[in-house]
């Protein structure tokens, strides 16, 4: 099948970028012709919150892309427009996460629409912060599609709901990600490196701070162990503030967590995200909103302990992961039990886990092979 993509790719960071690439990798390793469209530019630079939306790392997926499309220059969704016409794919597939591409997107998906199928996959319907005209946009976006791709089972219902006439909706969750694995080192080495003690439990929360992530509840959990008799404990927060960094450090002072809590606010490259999460005991994503983490899936593929928040456990439950704890969402309480169970327990946890099978992108790909057979049937019937 000739399948084109559209989104980011590297040299762009984040989540969504990754799991773009390795979904492209998985398709052209099952022998799929593919064309991945790209961004000449994502965010004019005074709208992007971050230092850059490029990624420093080296790649871990290489593929080839054509980086021609920009939001805001319709020249270049024309020019998207031709490129797709010419490869004449049997399946276009738009990566969606935010409503700042709708225009881009809705000009490409109508222009397409009555030669070529249209699928969305689809992070999250509505951004994460939502604003008053998301609905107007989103809908506007993703009318023109025939198919969608969701993550989880919780976005299915929120599509459907949304877009009346959405009914060939796949649900394909993400699977673990195993991307970083070889850059994998010993807890003691990478706690060498990273100036932590061999002895004290280590709780890792890794990813842009935004207010969605629930960070502050964290803290305060952190606090509560502290008062428990946890006065070892040490909490490292890595990753690039989106909010003003000065509230989690005066709680962190005003809790007395000085010494139990580290912050890097900075861009964590691929070879340093490894070292943390090596040296981590455990995986803690206190999320009050959103709906599923691509950080988690990291965690995953290093077989660490997870505590999340019963706001993304829909999707974790779709895995059957043999170490994770589900609590409610804003409740430091719950988060210091369910830390104090897990660091509790005697051994290595990260190391004992055994690994999962990692097959969900080919039953990604199967799903995908599935909607576009229905859809061909469909049109041969009308």
């Amino acid at each position: 099948m000739k399948i084109t993509l559209i989104g980011p790719v590297y040299p762009y960071r984040g989540g969504i970028s990754q799991y773009h690439s390795q979904l492209a990798k998985a398709l052209i390793d099952n022998n799929h012709e593919v064309q991945i469209i790209s961004f000449k530019r994502q965010y004019p630079i005074w709208l992007y919150p971050g230092k850059t939306d490029k990624d420093p790392s080296p790649p871990i997926v290489s593929i080839e892309a054509i980086f021609i499309l920009d939001p805001i220059n319709p020249i270049t969704w024309f020019s998207t427009i031709k490129k797709v016409r010419k490869f004449k794919p049997d399946k276009i597939i738009i990566q969606w996460w935010t409503t700042f591409w709708a225009p881009a997107y809705a000009f490409i998906a109508y222009a397409l629409r009555k030669r070529f199928s249209i699928s969305y996959l689809i992070h999250n319907v509505f951004p994460h912060e939502r604003r008053f005209f998301d609905s107007f946009f989103a809908k506007f976006a993703l009318n023109p599609a025939d198919s969608f791709i969701v993550l989880t089972s919780r976005e299915k219902e929120r599509l459907r709901l949304f877009i009346r006439s959405a009914k060939d909706i796949e649900v394909c969750s993400i699977p673990p990600n195993t991307m970083l694995n070889h850059f994998r080192i010993s807890k003691n080495e990478a706690r060498k490196q990273l100036n932590l003690d061999i002895d004290i439990p280590v709780i890792l929360f890794f990813g842009l701070v935004r207010p969605y992530k629930g960070l502050k509840y964290l803290i305060d959990a952190i606090h509560l162990l502290k008062i428990q008799g946890f006065t070892t404990i040490k909490l490292v927060i890595a990753g690039e503030f989106w909010e003003d960094p000065e509230i989690y450090y005066n709680q962190i002072k005003k809790l007395g967590l000085n010494n139990n809590a580290i912050i890097h606010n900075r861009y964590i490259s691929n070879e340093e995200l490894a070292k943390f999460l090596s040296a981590a005991d455990l995986f803690v994503a206190p999320y009050i909103g959103g709906t599923q983490s691509g950080t988690i899936k990291l965690a995953m593929g290093f077989n660490l302990p997870i505590i999340a928040t019963d706001e993304i456990s829909a999707d974790l439950r779709e895995i059957d992961y043999p170490n994770l704890v589900v609590i409610p969402a804003k409740n430091p309480k719950a988060l210091r039990d369910a830390i104090c169970s897990v660091i509790s327990q005697t051994g290595d946890l990260a190391e004992e886990l055994l690994p999962q099978p990692n097959n969900e992108w080919q039953e990604f790909i199967s799903r995908l092979e599935k909607v576009s057979n229905n859809l061909r049937l469909k049109k041969q019937g009308e």
